[in-house]
């Protein structure tokens, strides 16, 4: 099965104090891993103004959506590169059979290219993490 553009809600990335949705942006590779990317909340300040942010892949509340057609975000998101991790394919599905990553949805192919292209132009994402690029 390939998980690449599936949304998921993980309860350990970047951490299990910090779970967050994320979005599977790789085909497997050689390895039998995939790079999964985080989606983050934009945060303001009580001023109102934005707090820092990567805007190498910037989301809106209705970029994602559920199979029933609801939104998955409930305000402006964006990609958070800096929590990209690799997973083995095959954690994926026993993550979900154990209940840490729950399926929401599978995103557009047009919203995938963007958080693809994100990865490649964004200064967060680890060098490590490049490899990836093959398996988009």
């Amino acid at each position: 099965m390939d998980y690449k553009g599936y949304c998921l809600w993980a309860d350990d990335v970047p951490s299990a104090d910090a779970p967050h949705y994320i979005v599977i942006a790789s085909s497997e590779n050689p390895e039998g891993k995939v790079l999964v990317v985080a989606i983050s909340s934009i945060k303001y300040r009580q001023n109102g103004s934005e707090k820092y942010y990567d805007k190498a892949c910037v989301l809106s509340e209705n970029d994602i959506v559920d199979d029933r057609g609801n939104n998955v975000l409930s305000r402006p998101s964006f990609i958070r590169y800096e929590y990209a991790v690799e997973i083995a394919h095959k954690d994926l599905l026993k993550k979900q059979f154990n209940n840490h990553y729950r399926y929401k949805c599978k995103i557009s192919d047009s919203l995938l290219k963007r958080i693809q292209d994100g990865a490649k132009i964004s200064q967060e994402l680890e060098p490590r993490f490049y490899k990836y690029f093959n398996f988009f």
